[in-house]
Parts: C-alpha cells; sequence; structure tokens
C-alpha cells in the first residue's frame, strides 16, 4: 500500500519508517505483521492501494 502524512509534510515515525508527506510504498511481506497493523490503525497516515 502506499502510506502519507497529508500534505502538511510533517514527519511521522510508525514501525521503525519515516513518513515525510510524500507518498511511501509499504509492502506487508518486508515490514511484518506488528509494523504493518500499527500502521493501518494509525490516525496520521493515509493509506491507499497501489495501482
Amino acid at each position: 500500500m502506499l502510506v502519507s502524512t497529508g500534505a502538511d509534510g510533517k514527519e511521522f515515525w510508525r514501525g521503525g519508517l519515516l513518513f515525510d508527506g510524500g507518498w511511501r510504498e509499504v509492502k506487508r511481506a518486508e515490514v511484518g505483521e506488528v509494523v504493518w497493523k500499527a500502521i493501518c490503525a494509525e490516525p496520521m497516515l493515509q493509506r491507499k492501494a497501489v495501482e
């Protein structure tokens, strides 16, 4: 999935990954279930499917 902190561009760390306003691809198999669930549950992050 693609993950971003949104237009404000604030830096935000979740599960050891930095999100800084741009869209970043996050792969479930690479980050593991615990980090995946934390990213999915984080209200400060926007998510969308990779096309």
